[in-house]
């Protein structure tokens, strides 16, 4: 497993929420397999940046595995829950 914190902040909730869940219309190509919303609500994250005034808005990663990694929904749930008490 790799997490990968990207150096990305600034700007609105259109480019980091379209790319992670797929849904910006403005995107160019389409992925193999789409991406599967675990937790959270895409259009309430897109708001919540777009109503951030500050120049960095939001802080986005994501985890990366090995086809041999092959982890149960439930390991990565664990995973995402320490990460969530690790950075919050």
């Amino acid at each position: 497993m790799m997490l990968k914190v990207f150096a990305h902040g600034q700007g609105g909730g259109l480019g980091p929420v379209g790319y992670a869940t797929d849904l910006n219309p403005f995107r160019r190509g389409t992925r193999e397999t789409a991406p599967k919303i675990l937790k959270g609500n895409p259009v309430m994250i897109r708001r919540q940046i777009d109503a951030i005034p500050h120049k960095w808005k939001y802080s986005s990663g994501a985890f990366s595995f090995a086809l041999e990694d092959d982890p149960t929904d439930e390991q990565i749930a664990e995973i995402m829950e320490a990460t969530e008490k690790l950075a919050f």
